[in-house]
């Protein structure tokens, strides 16, 4: 038959699932974090893809000057 845990043990029990809920806050929050970063990279490529035009535009213009 099986024993109903002491009220130390069932302390311990809280204590280690506030620590592992804490744990895996972090970590979907890190993991947000890192998933933001990524969908923006498209964007910022784009971005440079256009300054890049645009400086080689710049630069095209002064060399016919």
């Amino acid at each position: 038959m099986e024993e109903i845990p002491t009220q130390t043990e069932l302390v311990q029990y809280e204590k280690r699932f506030v620590e592992l809920y804490q744990q895996v806050q972090y970590k979907h929050t890190e993991t947000k974090l890192l998933y933001a970063k990524f969908n923006a990279l498209p964007e910022q490529h784009e971005y440079s893809q256009k300054e890049l035009k645009l400086i080689s535009s710049v630069q095209t213009q002064f060399k016919v000057l």
